[in-house]
């Protein structure tokens, strides 16, 4: 699960329509992130450090529109105001993100594929639920799970769907309550950036102690199931310790793997048949 992974399972002529959808979503997601980080390696310190002096107090913007506004034969007064007031970038929560040694570009390229993933993970269940006779507007995000299972049990596909959460996650996820746990954990990763920005708040935080120590069981089960060689490690711990919420490489890879591991195993408990491959051989590169 803490794998850098991210080809998902290639959907077929008999796939289920929220499936197909959530691949063709996630595998745009992941090119995009490729190319991000491609253009971030390829930009050396002496440009960003010039970029950055160029963007801090830069305000020339105003000046600019103004000038094409007039050019264009438009007096446009909102314009005009702006240009008399003290407006400008501001570089100083970029510094303050370096200084606690986080790199900024490295933070904002994860929080947008984590929000990309969690939505289209959340959006191919409820299309799912949906589809089954419930109300979108009636499943919210932390209770998203709890739905699914209530209506996988009464679809009789609830085993099956368990089952393919062990097998995918090769045992590290064994039960409903495990899922609901972990899942409950990213969610305030989802709201914290969807709602404050990203920025660390005092009610994220209790809200994250509060469901760490509710669910501590079902985590910590997890967490011994990863790191066999190390059962003192943490995985599940709060990441609110700096200005902004702590998104790791560890923490996104999990996330990455379990969004796919939901959707694709809700796909096989449907279809248990289709994504057989009776040659296949795991030793054969």
């Amino acid at each position: 699960m803490l794998e850098e992974t991210f080809s998902p399972l290639v959907p077929t002529d008999a796939s289920e329509s929220f499936y197909a959808k959530f691949y063709n979503q996630f595998c745009f997601i992941q090119v995009n992130d490729v190319f991000f980080r491609l253009l971030k390696e390829h930009l050396a310190e002496e440009e960003k450090d010039e970029l950055l002096n160029t963007l801090n107090n830069f305000h020339e913007d105003i000046d600019m529109a103004v000038a094409f506004s007039l050019g264009a034969g438009i007096m446009n007064k909102g314009l005009m105001r702006k240009r008399k007031e003290n407006r400008g970038i501001s570089i100083e929560l970029f510094n303050c993100l370096k200084l606690e040694n986080l790199d900024p570009l490295d933070w904002n390229i994860k929080a947008i594929e984590f929000l990309m993933v969690y939505a289209i993970c959340e959006q191919a269940v409820k299309e799912y639920l949906v589809s089954k006779g419930n109300n979108s507007r009636e499943i919210k995000e932390d209770k998203l799970l709890y739905t699914l299972f209530n209506e996988l049990g009464k679809s009789n596909l609830k085993d099956n769907f368990i089952k393919e959460l062990k097998n995918g996650s090769s045992s590290i996820i064994t039960s409903q309550n495990e899922i609901i746990s972990a899942w409950r954990y990213y969610t305030l990763f989802r709201h914290t950036l969807a709602h404050a920005g990203g920025r660390t708040t005092e009610r994220m935080k209790a809200k994250m102690e509060e469901v760490i120590s509710k669910n501590s069981k079902e985590l910590e089960s997890i967490s011994s199931a990863m790191f066999i060689e190390s059962s003192e490690e943490i995985f599940f711990k709060s990441p609110f310790e700096n200005t902004v919420i702590s998104i790791t490489d560890k923490h996104l890879n999990f996330f990455r793997n379990m969004a796919i591991l939901i959707v694709e195993s809700l796909e096989r408990a449907i279809n248990p048949n289709e994504y057989e491959i009776s040659d296949f051989n795991p030793y054969k590169l």
